[in-house]
């Protein structure tokens, strides 16, 4: 390279410090290419929210053939929290084996949602979800017979690219007391 250029008017050093940047800045910028792609195309988790439970009954109730000990309400909320819109995709909710779900609704910012449930086990519900964008956010409600333990499993499924991570938010309640009178102690 000393022959090339012993006739020029250019020196080595000029020429190092005009292609230098050129080359250091193609890998830099190569190297922060890579980086974002590496945090973007990683596993992401959605997060869904234990938000809410309550005992509707302890009582013994006869609901169409079945006698039920106990009656309890559950409120989860879904947030899509990863950096993509989710097209299509299933989220399965399981309690106690001995339970049995009565009744569940959906609600999101469009109101009450209509979403196609699939039941394959008594205490197992599978909703459908499309056009999930990033930030929305889905409140699911059950009402759950015979729930003796507090055991609960919320997963994804057909899914690519984002698992589901469920986070206990719940805040204690102050306990009521009621109490039983007789119409003689009211007057």
């Amino acid at each position: 390279m000393a022959l090339l250029f012993q006739n020029s008017s250019i020196d080595q050093g000029s020429i190092i410090q005009m292609i230098a940047p050129w080359i250091a800045g193609g890998a830099f910028g190569a190297i922060i290419t890579i980086v974002v792609n590496i945090i973007r195309n990683r596993i992401q988790k959605m997060r869904c929210y234990y938000v809410d439970d309550d005992v509707i009954t302890r009582i013994p109730v006869v609901i169409g053939q079945s006698k039920h000990q106990k009656i309890d309400t559950k409120e989860f909320k879904l947030v899509n929290t990863t950096n993509k819109d989710h097209q299509k995709f299933k989220i399965i909710f399981e309690f106690d084996a001995q339970s049995t779900i009565l009744k569940h609704d959906t609600w999101s910012k469009t109101g009450k949602n209509f979403h196609k449930v699939s039941l394959s086990k008594p205490n197992e519900c599978a909703f459908s979800i499309k056009n999930f964008n990033r930030g929305d956010d889905i409140r699911f409600n059950f009402e759950i017979a015979n729930l003796n333990r507090d055991v609960y499993n919320v997963t994804e499924a057909e899914c690519i690219g984002f698992k589901i991570i469920v986070k206990d938010k719940r805040q204690s309640h102050q306990k009521t007391h009621g109490f039983i009178v007789r119409k003689e102690d009211i007057n």
